[in-house]
């Protein structure tokens, strides 16, 4: 028998919205390369916590990947993409399939939106 709800750092989930989550490799080497660009221009405190921020918003991922908006560059009628604001200049793209979510990139808010509307074409 399964139990409804179950209980993460004090906050209330329920079993049904649980997907596995997928990270690709294209997030791993952006997510490098955003680190290196922050410490160099913003220094060690800021890229640590952009680390910090970026780590805990995927680790709670597989319980709310409904609460964070959709991408308003690739709106779709099922909003299967979406963005975690991890910074103000920094964000996370990811893509909800039925049986999985696919974290695709991690990229700078100030690039063009083609560029945003390219990373759709990634592969896990």
């Amino acid at each position: 028998m399964v139990r409804e709800k179950y209980h993460i750092n004090g906050l209330k989930y329920s079993y049904s919205k649980y997907k596995p989550v997928r990270v690709a490799n294209f997030y791993k080497v952006s997510f490098n390369e955003l680190l290196k660009y922050t410490n160099a221009n913003f220094g060690k405190a800021v890229a640590d916590d952009l680390h910090n921020k970026a780590v805990k918003s995927l680790s709670s991922l597989p319980y709310r990947y409904t609460a964070y908006p959709e991408c308003r560059f690739l709106p779709t009628t099922t909003r299967m993409y979406r963005t975690i604001s991890v910074k103000n200049f920094a964000a996370i793209l990811y893509r909800i399939k039925p049986t999985r979510i696919e974290v695709l990139s991690i990229y700078n808010k100030h690039i063009a939106p083609s560029r945003i509307r390219k990373m759709r074409s990634i592969k896990i």
